[in-house]
């Protein structure tokens, strides 16, 4: 599955011009590998010096900025500012939405696409055909909720 996934994300990276160096080979395989979780640039940097120490912090933000242009990768920003990656599902037409809690900085990846009525009324009411939209939503998650309720009692 994860050769699979890899060639298919190879196949992306080429078709738009780029080529795969060994630096964005290990780059991909680190974001396949631990793509049930959103990863910070730093974080996929130590992943990724694993696999190719010769590989710099540099050389992986200037991979995750080809990536995320290509949309291969989504990149969704924390509440403290940090920006977080992970691939974007294949199987689904646009990148997924994120919910990012505003006390802890948790981000939750929902992967269902929420606004499918929302873009057949653009298309319907602007006449403009959406190719891609990205949604984050800022708020409490549960955990902070029920300890706000606990602090107020």
């Amino acid at each position: 599955m994860a050769t699979d996934q890899f060639q298919e994300l190879k196949a992306s990276v080429q078709a738009s011009g780029f080529k795969l160096t060994p630096q964005r080979q290990s780059t991909l395989q680190v974001l396949i590998e631990q793509s049930d979780q959103l990863l910070s640039a730093e974080q996929i940097y130590m992943y990724t010096r694993e696999k190719n120490e010769s590989i710099g912090l540099a050389t992986v933000y200037r991979t995750l900025e080809i990536l995320t242009s290509i949309q291969v990768v989504s990149k969704v920003m924390g509440s403290e500012g940090l920006a977080y990656y992970s691939l974007i599902n294949r199987q689904s037409q646009h990148a997924p939405h994120h919910l990012v809690c505003i006390h802890c900085g948790r981000i939750i990846e929902i992967n269902e696409d929420l606004l499918d009525a929302v873009e057949k009324e653009v298309e319907k009411n602007f006449h403009f055909k959406v190719t891609n939209h990205h949604l984050v939503i800022h708020g409490l998650c549960q955990d902070c909720q029920e300890g706000d309720l606990l602090d107020d009692q």
